[in-house]
């Protein structure tokens, strides 16, 4: 979505894995063995739905999400064009329902202008032959400030030179890039309960984005629009969380519209393991 420029991009975007390994789930079971971190280090086992028993090693600001390229063509991208007048700017709530499926994934609840219906959304963040195109994209996070952790971009364009290979617009500067594409992460953060101790997930960019924290949503920011923030408190969001125990963060993105890609996550959770793959 176009919007002003000034937001500086503060991350490092790796889009090499360069040796980092992932585990890949085909299910939403958490319980395996242990696995190699992005970073390297060994990862404990975590329960991703009840939160319990989590790792021993912290993510080190890594964390490996998985992106999926599309075609201009798909019913979702670019639903009205790329003639920015056609689109309303507003945030559509409502498109996932509030809790997190079985599977990890959303579940859409309603079509909104910018959307179809739940098969073409199902779509977004599930491999399918000849619509999408998946691959791994590590994001590495700069440390603010102690314990609290940044990736920030204001040219966000991970699928360039990759997926379907098509330059599909360009930019405000004039530079093409590879539009349309979804991103998910999963991690599993340790909650510490400490209330004087700021624990917090922030989001801000274009266009959607739906976060969940222990299976609920805590940030919907559906639809094509300018960028927006929103941050979550967990200590006040998620009262009932037990300290010492694991929960799930599950995040998912969309880029649907030219000419700007803006993506900014900031937390201060215990993240402790990154190197979740959910296909």
């Amino acid at each position: 979505m176009t919007r002003p420029n000034g937001l500086i991009a503060g991350g490092v975007l790796a889009l090499v894995l360069a040796g980092c390994t992932a585990q890949t789930l085909a299910h939403p079971d958490l319980d395996d063995e242990p696995t190699t971190t992005a970073t390297g280090g060994a990862a404990g086992s975590a329960d991703a739905t009840s939160g319990s028993r989590g790792g021993e090693d912290s993510c080190n600001g890594v964390v490996l999400a998985y992106v999926r390229d599309f075609r201009e063509s798909h019913p979702d991208m670019e639903r009205f064009g790329r003639d920015h007048a056609a689109y309303s700017g507003d945030v559509e709530t409502g498109i996932v329902k509030t809790l997190l499926g079985a599977d990890r994934k959303p579940i859409f609840n309603r079509a909104t202008p910018t959307t179809t219906t739940a098969e073409n959304f199902w779509q977004w963040y599930n491999d399918v032959e000849g619509v999408n195109v998946g691959f791994e994209v590590p994001l590495v996070m700069e440390e603010v400030a102690p314990g609290r952790w940044r990736f920030e971009s204001a040219a966000f364009f991970p699928a360039d030179g990759k997926g379907f290979g098509d330059w599909s617009g360009i930019d405000d500067q004039g530079v093409p890039h590879n539009f349309h594409f979804t991103l998910e992460l999963h991690t599993v953060f340790r909650y510490d309960g400490d209330k004087k101790r700021d624990q917090t997930f922030s989001f801000r960019g274009d266009d959607d984005v739906f976060t969940f924290i222990d299976n609920e949503l805590v940030v919907d920011l559906g639809g094509v629009h300018e960028a927006e923030e929103q941050v979550v408190n967990v200590h006040e969001r998620l009262p009932d969380l037990v300290p010492g125990e694991t929960y799930p963060l599950d995040f998912f993105f969309a880029e649907r519209h030219v000419t700007q890609s803006n993506f900014r996550i900031e937390t201060s959770l215990d993240l402790q393991r990154c190197d979740i793959i959910i296909k």
